[in-house]
């Protein structure tokens, strides 16, 4: 299963997932924000994602948020590195 890095604190987040998209359930479990419905946490993690990044972050679908953390650099796919 693919590896991932949610770069969005000093310490990144190392999580798995089939895909990218599920960046952020990877998010929701280090941030305890107050949140109604998932609308309501893209809203606000974009929000953040923005600030920190200074770049624009779509939230109108998962998969347009996934890419805009890539492109921003605070989501990317990373090889398993055993040592």
């Amino acid at each position: 299963m693919p590896k991932y890095l949610l770069k969005i604190s000093e310490d990144p987040i190392e999580f798995e997932a089939p895909a990218a998209e599920a960046f952020l359930e990877a998010w929701k479990g280090v941030f305890p924000w107050e949140y109604n419905n998932d609308n309501t946490f893209m809203r606000m993690a974009a929000r953040s994602a923005c600030d920190w990044s200074g770049k624009s972050i779509r939230f109108d679908t998962v998969e347009a948020f996934a890419a805009d953390m890539i492109d921003a650099g605070m989501l990317e796919e990373v090889e398993d590195v055993q040592g």
